[in-house]
Formats: structure tokens, C-alpha cells, sequence
């Protein structure tokens, strides 16, 4: 839900050839489940506390991923899991799966408690006018896949 560029070209691209399509991170990185607060720094051990001790990919991963645009979608999550009298997590996969294209998702719980809180997502039936709701509240901005700013600075 807070990265949602594959939308752009890959979704469909693999729909037209007949390809189903296996996504990670539905949680993204527990912001999507509560994990995380916003202003305060990732607590040690976590899973962001540990991606952003990484000079690499993962680091600048972690950066975007505790923006406040994340946490204003985690607080619509939490909203619709309230709605439904499920967890955030449970709503954040259900979402995922319910996604043109999506075939399956790649769940990482740490505990017993976390995988039977990520598999009630398999089972939940998110209803379709809150599924939109979180769609259009997580509406990717308007930029091209490679993340370039729409424009580009005029060439000399």
C-alpha cells in the first residue's frame, strides 16, 4: 500500500501474458500494523532500526517508508481495521490480495502471534467500499516508475 509503483506497468504486463504476480512487504515493514510511531525513531531491534543501520538500499527503503504520508495511510489502516473489529495487519493484506494481479503475498512474521495475525488477512473479506477507501487514501502521486520527478531541468 506504500509502494505501490509496479501498479504502473508490471500488473498489467503480467496480467496480459498470464502471469500472476507474488508481492512482498504488504506490511511494509510493520508501519502498515502499528509497528512504528510517527517522530519517533525505529526501536532497537526492529526491522527498520536494523534496515536503516545498512548504508544501502535498504536504509533509503526504511527513510520512505517512515514518512508521514506512511503514517497518515497506517492511521486509515488502523481506521478500517477498527471498522471491522480486525487488526491492521490482517486489513494491510487483505488490501494486498485483493489488488488486479496480485496472486499471492510474501508475509515475514517473527512470531507465532504475528503469523496468526498476518493469516487472518488470508480470510478477510475487506468490502469493497473500504477497500476503496484505502485505495484512493494510498493513491501512488503522480511521477513516473523510476521515482524521476515529472520534470526534468531543461537541458543546456
Amino acid at each position: 500500500m506504500l509502494a505501490r509503483e509496479i501498479e504502473a506497468e508490471i500488473l498489467s504486463t503480467c496480467a496480459r501474458h498470464g502471469l500472476g504476480t507474488l508481492t512482498y512487504g504488504p506490511l511494509a515493514g510493520g508501519v502498515l500494523a502499528g509497528r512504528y510511531r510517527r517522530g519517533a525513531p525505529p526501536e532497537p531491534g526492529s526491522r527498520l532500526h536494523q534496515w536503516l543501520a545498512f548504508n544501502s538500499t535498504a536504509a533509503r527503503w526504511a527513510s520512505t517508508l517512515l514518512r508521514d504520508r506512511s503514517f497518515d495511510i497506517a492511521g486509515d489502516v488502523t481506521k478500517v481495521a477498527g471498522d471491522l473489529a480486525t487488526t491492521p495487519s490482517a486489513v494491510a493484506i487483505a488490501w494486498a490480495l485483493q489488488q488486479p494481479g496480485v496472486t499471492s503475498v510474501i508475509l515475514g512474521p517473527r512470531t507465532i502471534a504475528q503469523l496468526a495475525d498476518n493469516l487472518a488477512g488470508l480470510d478477510l473479506d475487506l468490502p469493497a467500499d473500504l477497500a476503496a477507501r484505502l485505495d484512493a487514501l494510498s493513491a501512488p502521486p503522480n511521477q513516473p516508475v523510476t521515482g524521476l520527478p515529472i520534470t526534468l531541468p531543461a537541458a543546456a
